[in-house]
Order: C-alpha cells, then sequence, then structure tokens
C-alpha cells in the first residue's frame, strides 16, 4: 500500500475481547500534507486453530433442478457437509440475486445449520445490495451440524454462493 508523500498515518486499537476469539477494533487515520484527513475501522477477529475445513461451492448445493443449481433463481442454497462436524466458524460467500436487478435494493438472508436437515437453527442474519457479491465470517461456537443453508427472506434470491465449514 502507497500513501501520498507527506502522508502521516496513525491507528488506535481496543483491548481485545476475551478467550477464544479475540477481536480488535483498529481504526487508521491518514492526514495528508494539505491536512485532509480520512479514516477506516476494521474489526479483526483472531481465532484459534481448528483441525479441519470443508469448502463447497453453489454446484454441490442439494437444491433442484441439477442443471441449474448457481443461478436457478433459488430463495436457499443448502450445502451436505457429507457427515456431522462440531463447526467453530463459518465463512459464507454470496451473490444477492437477481443480479440482473444489480444495484437495486438490499435484501437479506439468513444462515441456518443442522444436524437432519429437518430442525434448523439460524446462526446469522446477513444483508446485502441485490447483484453485489458479499462475504460473512462468523463463529458458530462449536455447534454440531452435517447441513448448511443460505435462506433468503423472501424478497430476493440467492445467485451464486460458496461456504468454507471450519471444525475442529
Amino acid at each position: 500500500m502507497s500513501w501520498p508523500q507527506g502522508a502521516k498515518v496513525s491507528h488506535v486499537y481496543n483491548q481485545p475481547g476475551p478467550l477464544p476469539n479475540r477481536e480488535y477494533t483498529v481504526t487508521l487515520t491518514v492526514k495528508d500534507e494539505q491536512g485532509l484527513t480520512d479514516s477506516d475501522t476494521l474489526r479483526i477477529q483472531v481465532v484459534p486453530k481448528t483441525t479441519g475445513g470443508i469448502e463447497k461451492r453453489c454446484e454441490e448445493t442439494l437444491e433442484y433442478p441439477q442443471y441449474n443449481r448457481c443461478w436457478g433463481w433459488h430463495e436457499t442454497h443448502t450445502y451436505d457437509l457429507g457427515g456431522e462436524y462440531r463447526i467453530t466458524h463459518l465463512n459464507v460467500w454470496v451473490i444477492a440475486g437477481p443480479s440482473q436487478r444489480k444495484g437495486h435494493k438490499w435484501t437479506g438472508w439468513w444462515v441456518e445449520i443442522s444436524r437432519d436437515g429437518v430442525n434448523w437453527v439460524k446462526i446469522a442474519d446477513i444483508y446485502a445490495i441485490v447483484g453485489e457479491e458479499v462475504s460473512w465470517y462468523m463463529g458458530v461456537g462449536g455447534k454440531m451440524a452435517r447441513y448448511v443453508r443460505i435462506n433468503t427472506r423472501g424478497n430476493g434470491y440467492v445467485d451464486w454462493s460458496w461456504i468454507y465449514v471450519r471444525h475442529g
């Protein structure tokens, strides 16, 4: 990263949160030679090492029809992990649909996990602008699950998705 000549950079961070997931908030401020400033705040989570991970892409969801699982105007994308795991963290990438209406409005989903594919537990609410690719990283707290589902709120679609499940 390069800064303008004469820029001064400062940062402030908080005390970390409790173990095992230490979360820091960092604010970075840049002041240029003309005295103009800009700052941004980031949340950084330091997580313990896990024993493994599973990656799944939209081509592997359980939705029908099979030939169009990624772009089939689906209200859900459901992933079978192939076995039950103690999930510690979950990365989710989604393109909010319908993509053809890019920037049109906000839409939202919730992310759920299940041990049996019948009884679901919501672990996160997520929001995005239609047509945009967004990603989330969330702690799951070691809950047991075999299935992960991205479920719309009825005002959009999951046009594309990808998940990475950390388990331990």
